[in-house]
């Protein structure tokens, strides 16, 4: 089954609704940024399917659990209120445990939107080399750090940091669809 028909057995499957023909094909091909994927889950009152479920659901039963730092979110371990809890903690650049904002923090920045290019990765949506090549650099620099959506170690450094400013800048610009 590819995954966009996957995608909306899932959200049929946990919501009832069924999404148009037209809305399934724009979700397939083109990114979303973080604020439809914090909407649009089963732990928020955003009203939206809760796609960030699914796609979480997706992505750990096809083996590639979405991975941020030493983090997977993969609900078939955490449980699925949890992993859906998590991961809108952590679009909403706070740490997942205890939901308190680290927005000024330059790792969790792009930590949330490192996140929301891999949600759109596995959602179907289309990427460049470029874009492959910023999501790879941003991992990298979060498992130096230890990233684990809490916290990480040891501190950041200043060149670091505005490497990781720079690259949650390129995230954000792929996530709205202009990096491509």
């Amino acid at each position: 089954m590819n995954r966009s028909v996957w995608l909306l057995a899932a959200v049929v499957a946990v919501t009832g609704v069924c999404l148009s023909a037209p809305a399934l094909a724009a979700a397939a091909t083109a990114a979303s940024p973080i604020g439809f994927w914090k909407n649009s889950s089963s732990c928020t009152s955003g009203g939206q399917a809760p796609t960030l479920d699914a796609t979480l659901g997706f992505a750990a039963n096809a083996g590639t659990p979405v991975t941020i730092g030493i983090l997977v979110l993969d609900p078939n371990v955490l449980g699925k209120a949890s992993a859906c809890t998590f991961a809108v903690n952590l679009l909403n650049k706070s740490r997942i445990s205890t939901g308190t904002k680290m927005a000024s923090d330059p790792l969790f920045n792009m930590a949330a939107q490192l996140l929301g290019a891999d949600l759109n990765l596995q959602a179907g949506a289309a990427a460049c080399a470029s874009a492959v090549s910023v999501i790879n650099q941003a991992q990298a620099l979060l498992l130096k750090y230890l990233f684990d959506g809490n916290g990480y170690s040891p501190r950041v450094t200043s060149t670091d940091a505005m490497l990781a400013s720079q690259l949650a800048a390129n995230l954000e610009t792929y996530n709205n669809n202009l990096f491509c």
